[in-house]
């Protein structure tokens, strides 16, 4: 529906299903529909809603990752703040958009994203650069066989070929600004096409509206009421925003017609319009095209007194954008301290609390990172390390599993991971590593943990380890090196503990290095 225009409808089945979802449904559905619904609303106008609604979605996405999902709530985002007058974080937030988006191979998301980058572009007042973005979008678009993205990305080409108008215009360019405005009435009777070709209501709508905006540049008000009949000819709900664009640009061809009496009408409904909905860009349109009807008609007083209101609605439209920028700053802030903490809990839930070393969630995830690999196993397990729990408390038995953790990080191989399994067992994980300097490492260790005083912790107290090692080609099964370094470890007890086995004989600690 969203992708027909019929964005009224969405509207509602969005908000019941969100309901639905949020509450007992599929909780992975939730930012799918946070993203649709924050489009839905762009499309209608609901800018403060849809900025809502795509920010919970990106950090829900950001959450599972979902980098695509998460590009393409940043897309919407940044068009959301654009259309809330914030075109310095909407570049911002496109910018981040395109790299999550190019990090993916759908070619329509990189479209989208691109797309939303152009146009911030643009009312950055850079249409230059967003030129060759949208010919790239456009050709993703086709590629992808996406024929609503395409008709979307031609729309915004031709507004963005009219920024570049308004530029020549503003340099006193005449003949270059008219080619401008020839080349943005040309690409939106294409994007008109295309739009009518896939069923795109919204894209129709916008096109007609633009196309007319640009036959009044190029002084052809016939062309102008033509594309406005078609507009209001579709059917279907258009929404409150596309509604009011409609009047007030129906108020301009009116006007360029000599036909004031029609012009004031549309304005002032669009205005009525505006104010019910505190539309207040919308306002500032209507107000200056008022203006203009009434400096037409000769009632001066009556423009002056329109100028004095569209002054005081920008007075405060500036604070109106000075509070989203505040809101969305709070929001970005909250956000980043989620992320922190999102950070700093992931590191806990793969850490052990009590050595600080890597625990078991870790090493089960590196070790099937290194499936079909070189590397070396070890599994170290401490010598009758129930006796010193039992002969002294849990408190020493804790105190010295934080010492050993100390000693095997200690000149650790770059690459290796040291991780705790549970108790007092322990593993080291060497990547591209060959047996024999797997053998010298752990041997070393051996003789680290049995010359260690270990009298600073307890009297009486002397540890020792035994240490199982297997190798893997690549060509084993991680399971099979798992248990083989198992099978190694209780042979080298087997074999009178504080000794290693690495192949079939227990190489003891006194002739390890040796």
């Amino acid at each position: 529906m969203v992708r027909r225009g019929e964005c009224m409808p969405a509207l509602g089945a969005l908000k019941r299903l969100f309901v639905d979802i949020r509450d007992g449904g599929d909780p992975a559905m939730l930012a799918p529909c946070l993203g649709e619904l924050a489009w839905c609303c762009m499309r209608l106008g609901l800018a403060a809603e849809g900025l809502d609604c795509a920010l919970a979605g990106q950090k829900l996405y950001s959450r599972a990752p979902d980098p695509a999902g998460e590009a393409r709530c940043l897309s919407i985002t940044a068009f959301l703040l654009l259309d809330l007058g914030l075109s310095d974080e909407a570049f911002e937030t496109a910018e981040a958009a395109v790299e999550l988006a190019e990090s993916s191979t759908d070619s329509a998301l990189q479209a989208f994203a691109l797309n939303a980058n152009a146009c911030a572009l643009a009312i950055c007042r850079h249409p230059d650069l967003a030129q060759p973005l949208l010919e790239r979008a456009i050709d993703l678009a086709r590629a992808a066989g996406d024929e609503v993205e395409e008709a979307f990305c031609l729309v915004s080409k031709g507004f963005c070929q009219a920024k570049m108008a308004d530029f020549h215009e503003s340099l006193g360019e005449a003949g270059l600004a008219a080619q401008w405005n020839d080349l943005a009435a040309e690409t939106t009777v294409s994007a008109l096409e295309k739009a009518e070709a896939c069923g795109d209501l919204w894209c129709q709508r916008a096109a007609l509206a633009n196309g007319a905006e640009f036959a009044l540049r190029l002084g052809d008000a016939e062309l102008a009421s033509a594309c406005l009949a078609r507009h209001a000819d579709l059917p279907g709900d258009p929404g409150v925003s596309l509604t009011i664009h409609y009047l007030y640009t129906l108020a301009a061809a009116h006007r360029a017609a000599g036909r004031l009496a029609e012009a004031r009408r549309a304005c002032h409904k669009a205005l009525a319009m505006a104010e019910q909905n505190k539309l207040i860009d919308h306002q500032l349109n209507v107000l200056f095209q008022l203006c203009a009807v009434e400096e037409a008609a000769g009632n001066h007083r009556e423009a002056l007194a329109l100028h004095r209101r569209f002054h005081d609605c920008y007075v405060a439209q500036s604070g109106e954008v000075a509070q989203r920028r505040a809101k969305l700053a709070a929001i970005r802030w909250e956000a980043d301290q989620w992320r922190a903490r999102a950070s700093e809990l992931a590191d806990q839930a793969l850490l052990d609390p009590l050595t600080g070393i890597a625990n078991r969630r870790a090493f089960d995830s590196a070790f099937r990172d290194l499936d079909g690999q070189d590397f070396t196993l070890a599994i170290l397990d401490l010598d009758h390390f129930k006796a010193v729990n039992d002969w002294n408390s849990h408190a020493v038995g804790d105190a010295v599993l934080k010492r050993v953790a100390a000693i095997l990080g200690r000149g650790l191989p770059p690459g290796a991971l040291l991780a705790r399994l549970g108790g007092e067992e322990f593993a080291l994980l060497f990547p591209a590593t060959e047996l024999d300097h797997a053998v010298r490492h752990c041997a070393d260790l051996l003789h680290r943990l049995r010359d260690e005083d270990w009298s600073l912790i307890a009297p009486r107290i002397e540890i020792t380890a035994s240490i199982g090692l297997a190798h893997s080609e690549g060509t084993e099964l991680s399971a099979e090196v798992m248990a083989l370094a198992d099978e190694r470890l209780y042979a080298a007890k087997a074999a009178g503990r504080n000794r290693l086995v690495a192949a079939d004989h227990a190489i003891g600690a006194e002739n390890a290095l040796g």
